[in-house]
């Protein structure tokens, strides 16, 4: 019975062991996928010019919807047909993905800029 008793025991010291051991795994994944596939500094970082591609597009997609938009409804309240402009949309669908870049820019730096001196002052403290 004794015997039984400690088998019983050192099962159930092995499972603890091997679900902290799983359980420190999956938290490592979870932090990595924060720290990377979540994150959108990372791909800027890792993959600038894909990030800088898709920033601009969906710049223009967006440009595009707000400009519609604003052409229809004026449109109707004057009872003045739209007239499309070509320059005029491709200018202000860059100047809107230019603003979307540099937004992301200042924010990346800002946060780097404010990461830095947390450690700093960490530092400074220890």
């Amino acid at each position: 019975m004794d015997d039984k008793l400690q088998e019983v025991r050192r099962d159930i010291e092995l499972t603890r062991a091997a679900l902290g051991e799983k359980i420190d795994r999956l938290t490592n994944k979870v932090e990595t996928a924060k720290n990377t596939t979540l994150n959108p500094v990372y791909h800027v970082k890792t993959r600038p010019w894909p990030t800088l591609g898709i920033t601009v597009a969906l710049g223009c997609l967006v440009g595009r919807y707000m400009k519609a938009r604003l052409v229809n409804s004026a449109a109707r309240r004057n009872g003045i047909p739209p007239r499309p402009s070509i320059v005029r949309e491709v200018a202000r669908n860059t100047s809107s993905s230019a603003a979307n870049v540099v937004g992301l820019l200042v924010a990346d730096f800002l946060r780097d800029f404010i990461n830095e001196r947390r450690k700093r002052r960490q530092e400074r403290r220890s």
